[in-house]
């Protein structure tokens, strides 16, 4: 994530997640990759796995890994879906959630760092949704 446009702004993040089963899985998954390349992965979201190919880096870079996501969501989801569609819809979730409405300004900041962004572009996304509505 410390490749992306924010890095520019907020300095290297680090994301917290805070789903125990999400935490299981992605440690399955690092488990899985370590195994099959013989290294701790330096990427976690961009292989590619085929049951009669060797694993490989299916992309090196932001645009060609948003290229990938947009196309596995199509077949996942049966929709194109872009980066921003997955940040807009988690910022939505975490919106709309009654504990958002009594967290404080630190405390969504701390909540929306998990998108790379402050509480103040969480506004900006509410602003153009009603706008665009």
């Amino acid at each position: 994530m410390n490749k992306f446009k924010n890095v520019k702004h907020m300095g290297a993040q680090a994301v917290e997640i805070d789903s125990p089963r999400l935490k299981r899985y992605l440690r399955y998954w690092i488990d899985l990759l370590t195994r099959l390349t013989g290294e701790s992965p330096k990427q976690l979201f961009i292989w590619r796995l085929s049951p009669d190919k060797d694993v490989k880096l299916s992309t090196t870079n932001c645009e060609s890994f948003s290229k990938v996501l947009s196309r596995a969501s199509e077949g996942v989801l049966s929709k194109r879906q872009t980066v921003n569609s997955f940040r807009h819809a988690y910022e939505k979730h975490i919106q709309t959630d009654p504990k958002y409405q009594k967290m404080t300004v630190a405390e969504r900041d701390r909540a929306l760092g998990q998108l790379l962004h402050p509480h103040r572009t969480g506004l900006l996304y509410n602003w153009q949704v009603r706008e665009g509505s």
